[in-house]
């Protein structure tokens, strides 16, 4: 019975190794970043009921899980230009705005460029989102860089 189950917790554990390499790792909220949106997201919450954790979610580029949270990113990209009329911005102004947000740090500004050029693609396949989920739908693809 103990060699049972012992090799159960063994393969659980093997399984759960695996799962967490098949996850892509999150891209670093860098301080030069938050310290750039953090005052956008506060400024955008006082016309949402986003919570703290929602404010942290968006500032720190964690996955967004309630609508208030993906409505408060919609908000911040819409602030820095991101999101235009409801559209999002070209890749030439996404890449502006990376600019600014990462002009102290080579290694980001670097990255920008592929995470620009991927980005779009993804946010002009689900343009016919509702704005709040397509918001969403970017920052998770801009988690990923």
């Amino acid at each position: 019975m103990k060699c049972i189950i012992s090799i159960a917790i063994l393969a659980t554990a093997a399984i759960v190794i695996q799962a967490e390499d098949a996850i892509p790792p999150q891209a670093d909220s860098t301080p030069s970043f938050q310290d750039k949106i953090r005052p956008v997201a506060h400024k955008c919450n006082g016309d949402s009921k986003a919570s703290d954790d929602d404010v942290n979610a968006v500032v720190n580029r964690e996955e967004l899980k309630t609508q208030e949270a993906k409505c408060l990113q919609k908000c911040v990209y819409a602030s820095i230009g991101a999101i235009k009329d409801g559209k999002i911005a070209s890749y030439e102004d996404g890449l502006k705005i990376y600019k600014k947000l990462y002009e102290n740090d080579k290694d980001k500004l670097e990255n920008a460029e592929k995470a620009v050029k991927d980005c779009s693609k993804i946010a002009e396949e689900n343009a016919s989102k509702e704005e709040c989920e397509l918001a969403a739908i970017i920052q998770e693809c801009f988690r990923k860089y």
